[in-house]
């Protein structure tokens, strides 16, 4: 299953939970669930940056020839654009919580924290989870836990990076992938194509994340070029 489908499915699941078990309609809980999956991804962010930053500083240490005294904190993860994440405002964090105690009071805090170590989202994050049964909250947390999508799609980025390290790759792979796509065509529409379609579907989607990396083309001194010519003419 694509990761982007099975990411569809997780947030259908979700607002079937809270439209069966809340009061509230879904122009009431769409903030609240939006807050949730900001929540997984900043974690998710967090994560990728954390080990980025790691791997840097064991190079640096590896180049100086001894270990950093120096902490990575807050100013570190904000220069690589990512949002520094307390450990109590952390999704995982809030799936450790017993079930009886107070979860809507504890995704609170988890956004108040958020936004007193990240200026850039301060005053917007939802701060409503008080509103929602315990029981619903602790089964939503559950249903966007159990979604893989994002870990994926993390892979499907990797992917992507290792392809681009230099043109000749990068053509290669292109390539090949537009010939996969001709050879699933060409099968169509033998049942046998439904044997290749999840691989072709993942080469598909690199070959898509490698084209949304591509610089945009600037064309606006052909155009003014153009313009003269017209004008003189």
């Amino acid at each position: 299953m694509s990761p982007f489908i099975e990411l569809e499915k997780r947030l259908w699941e979700a607002a079937d939970e809270l439209r069966a078990n809340s009061h509230l309609n879904s122009s009431q809980y769409s903030t609240p669930i939006l807050g949730l999956i900001f929540l997984k991804f900043a974690e998710f962010k967090f994560t990728t940056a954390t080990e980025t930053l790691q791997k840097k500083k064991s190079r640096l240490n590896g180049a100086v020839g001894q270990a950093s005294r120096r902490t990575t904190g807050k100013i570190d993860y904000q220069a690589q654009g990512v949002l520094y994440i307390p450990e109590k405002a952390r999704f995982s964090y809030l799936l450790t919580i017993a079930e009886d105690k107070d979860i809507g009071k504890a995704i609170n805090s988890a956004m108040k924290l958020i936004e007193e170590e990240n200026e850039a989202v301060r005053g917007v994050l939802p701060k409503t989870y008080t509103a929602f049964e315990n029981s619903t909250l602790v089964e939503v947390l559950k249903i966007f836990n159990s979604a893989d999508a994002l870990n994926k799609i993390r892979l499907l980025d990797d992917a992507a990076e290792s392809l681009i390290v230099n043109e000749a790759t990068k053509k290669q792979f292109m390539g090949l992938a537009n010939l996969v796509q001709r050879l699933f065509k060409a099968i169509l529409p033998d049942a046998l194509a439904n044997d290749y379609k999840p691989r072709r579907d993942v080469i598909l989607t690199i070959a898509e994340k490698i084209k949304s990396t591509a610089p945009d083309v600037d064309i606006s001194a052909a155009v003014t070029k153009i313009e003269k010519l017209l004008d003189a003419s």
